[in-house]
């Protein structure tokens, strides 16, 4: 008897505990309170949120989007579904060999992070790229419609931009090796046969006659082969005025000594402009200062690529239309109880391109934004986990990265 009143009193409790914990969560007058504020932001704003399981779009309810907790150090999958709970989109995060970034020979590439998207009812299959949030790619495509159900022409968009691309990547093939295997020629024999042995007037092999004039030996005068006369003209000694050959007279002008206010053969007055001597700051005549901005000079020169196209971070690096256009240094600070957070973002090439941060204990979103370009301040307010997106898109937008 005492044994089966143990078991209906645990049976009680359980059924009481599976009750409990299939009750929705009940948000706290403080979430509460937030959330609404949230809506009516992305209602005014036109934003995409996900706030606690749904999306709104414009203040809209569009779908629900669950996370698949995959344990700790792994990234999560996620499931979208209607506002009634039906599934509609399952999201797996996978891996795949980057085949597109260059890499040490024989060794494997780098890998790549990516989620697929799988369609429920048509199976369709598209990726993106990890970074970007399932929430923001429902709103941008309009994936699902009234809440209920896909959108036929927002899947057919979203598959068309976003095909399988790292799921059926092949390796590049390797280079093909032709061995010709020719035959060597046969070698050449270069023997010598002397010629046969000639008698010409009864010497054998006789040396050819040396047919070169040879001159024959002249005596004139009682001298054998004398020099040639130097007939060349020796002038003739002259006198002129009691000297011999004398040179000629230097008849180049030799200007007169003059005396100018008591001084002979003076220099010309210089009446190039001197500047008078200075005295600034302690310094005689101190050096001119030089403004120069280095940031819009050559190495200023943006990278080439779709603009449109989807903005992403990796580690250090910024990625747009498959290209990095630049590098990001993020941090978040806290010194004496003063929370801020900082972000340096600069060209491929090293030249800085701006330089961000948050109010010290203020607005975590509200990102000061200095340009090196133009040297002007700007406010960016960006969404909730997407701080340094919405950065980035600004400088995109604004032609400084």
């Amino acid at each position: 008897m005492n044994k089966n009143l143990l078991f209906f009193t645990l049976l009680s409790f359980s059924a009481a505990t599976a009750q409990q914990q299939q009750q929705p969560y009940q948000m706290t007058p403080k979430e509460a309170e937030r959330h609404a504020k949230d809506i009516d932001k992305s209602r005014k704003n036109g934003d995409i949120i996900w706030d606690f399981d749904t999306v709104y779009i414009a203040g809209v309810p569009n779908c629900i989007v669950y996370k698949i907790d995959k344990g700790a150090l792994q990234h999560d999958d996620y499931s979208i579904r209607s506002l009634t709970n039906q599934e509609l989109i399952y999201v797996r995060y996978c891996t795949a060999p980057d085949y597109t970034v260059a890499h040490a020979p024989n060794t494997p590439p780098p890998t790549i992070g990516y989620y697929s998207y799988v369609f429920y009812d048509t199976k369709n299959t598209g990726e993106t790229y990890s970074d970007i949030r399932p929430f923001k790619t429902i709103g941008r495509y309009h994936l699902v419609a009234n809440g209920a159900s896909i959108d036929p022409n927002g899947e057919s968009n979203f598959i068309a931009e976003n095909p399988p691309k790292w799921s059926v990547a092949q390796p590049p093939p390797a280079p093909t090796v032709v061995v010709v295997n020719n035959p060597p020629p046969p070698p050449v024999v270069n023997t010598y046969t002397p010629p046969q042995s000639q008698a010409i007037n009864g010497a054998t092999n006789p040396q050819p006659a040396n047919n070169y004039y040879q001159p024959t030996s002249q005596t004139i005068n009682g001298a054998a082969n004398p020099q040639p006369v130097n007939n060349y003209n020796q002038p003739t000694s002259q006198t002129i005025n009691g000297a011999t050959n004398p040179q000629p007279a230097n008849n180049y002008y030799q200007p007169t000594s003059q005396t100018i206010n008591g001084a002979t053969n003076p220099q010309p007055a210089n009446n190039y402009y001197q500047p008078t001597s200075q005295t600034i700051n302690g310094a005689t005549n101190p050096p001119q200062m030089q403004s120069i901005n280095n940031n819009t000079g050559n190495n200023y020169v943006l990278v080439p690529r779709d603009m449109n196209g989807d903005i992403r971070v990796d580690q250090n690096n910024i990625y747009q239309g498959g290209q990095v256009i630049g590098m990001i240094q993020y941090n978040e600070v806290n010194v004496n109880g003063m929370f801020t957070k900082t972000m340096s973002i600069s060209l491929p090439n090293g030249t800085k391109v701006a330089q961000g941060y948050t109010p010290p204990n203020g607005d975590v979103h509200a990102w000061n934004v200095v340009t090196m370009k133009d040297r002007a301040s700007n406010v960016v307010t960006a969404h909730e986990g997407h701080d340094k997106e919405d950065v980035l898109w600004f400088l995109v937008k604004g032609l400084y990265l």
